[in-house]
């Protein structure tokens, strides 16, 4: 086939479908919508099959113990000390020294301050109450 064939073909295709867009405007429209959707529907399954490979460390969440079994690699920071912990085992209980040391027993005075504190917040509410 020579080039000009082809031209003679596509230019007898395109007036084909010139005629049958101005016969059937509704009917054209509608295949154009369809194919339009179709496409539409077609790129996004491909992009979404090829997102689906593509799963980069980050978006995976860890499984457990699979997680935490490398040992723990610390900054390379000079301001952090030798007494800065990355982990630390809680106690049920606190010790008496621990105890003696973040605790401190209220005097009576503190006591009266925070009862009258307390007396006139509850007045100040109930104070319109019927």
């Amino acid at each position: 086939m020579k080039i000009d064939d082809i031209k003679d073909k596509f230019r007898s295709f395109k007036e084909k479908v010139q005629d049958f867009i101005d016969g059937n405007r509704k009917l054209a429209l509608i295949l154009l919508v369809a194919i339009l959707l179709i496409l539409i529907l077609l790129v996004m399954l491909i992009v979404g099959s090829a997102n689906k490979g593509n799963k980069s460390v980050s978006t995976q969440e860890p499984n457990g113990a699979e997680a935490f079994e490398d040992s723990f690699i610390p900054p390379q920071d000079a301001t952090l000390g030798d007494d800065y912990y990355f982990s630390r085992n809680t106690e049920e209980q606190w010790s008496e020294e621990e105890a003696d040391g973040y605790f401190t027993v209220p005097t009576p005075s503190v006591i009266d301050e925070l009862r009258k504190d307390n007396d006139s917040l509850v007045e100040e509410i109930l104070g319109a109450a019927p």
